[in-house]
């Protein structure tokens, strides 16, 4: 099993790098242009060239990138905790409040959950994933949402849309608005 992808997510993600610099520090690392790098956090498969680059800007064997799951290797990561802190830290000042009360919980006890000091309960992880709006069957145990290069949770994807639609140019948004109107429902 290639583990590269993941692999490199998690090493970004290690960084403490904010999300939108990652293309960029991807970039970088394996000496590539940031929509190359784009296309590798989306999970294309790494040429040999382009893992030997990652292995030595980061310090990891080639064979480890590919093979071993850092994470799983990795000491003290929660993956509830980190996918609750990447939910919760996509919300807009005020908001935890009112997404504790929507889970039935005070805010002190999401901040309990944010900081390790407590853990959720499962009866509390489902009405996270209602809260977020996240896809049916997401487990919030299990898969890497703190990894994942784009927003999980529907607030924050129409954040990101908003972001990517106020940075087009004119020109650019003038071929893509007639694309855009059809998907929106525009006519």
């Amino acid at each position: 099993m290639d583990n590269t992808s993941v692999n490199l997510r998690f090493l970004l993600w290690k960084q403490n790098q904010d999300r939108r610099a990652w293309p960029d520090l991807v970039a970088e690392w394996v000496a590539c242009e940031t929509p190359r790098a784009e296309e590798l956090l989306r999970g294309d498969r790494l040429r040999k060239d382009e893992v030997a680059r990652l292995a030595k800007s980061v310090g990891v064997p080639t064979h480890d990138l590919a093979v071993k799951n850092l994470l799983s290797k990795a000491k003290g990561v929660d993956i509830l905790r980190e996918n609750l802190r990447c939910l919760v830290g996509g919300l807009e000042r005020g908001e935890k409040r009112v997404f504790a009360s929507a889970v039935d919980v005070h805010a002190t006890t999401v901040s309990a959950w944010l900081s390790g000091k407590q853990r959720a309960e499962r009866t509390n992880v489902g009405a996270v994933c209602r809260y977020f709006r996240l896809p049916a069957g997401t487990d919030l145990e299990k898969d890497l949402l703190f990894l994942s290069p784009l927003p999980a949770a529907e607030i924050s994807r129409k954040r990101w849309l908003k972001e990517k639609i106020d940075g087009l140019d004119a020109a650019a948004l003038q071929e893509l608005f007639p694309a855009l109107a059809k998907l929106l429902g525009l006519r």
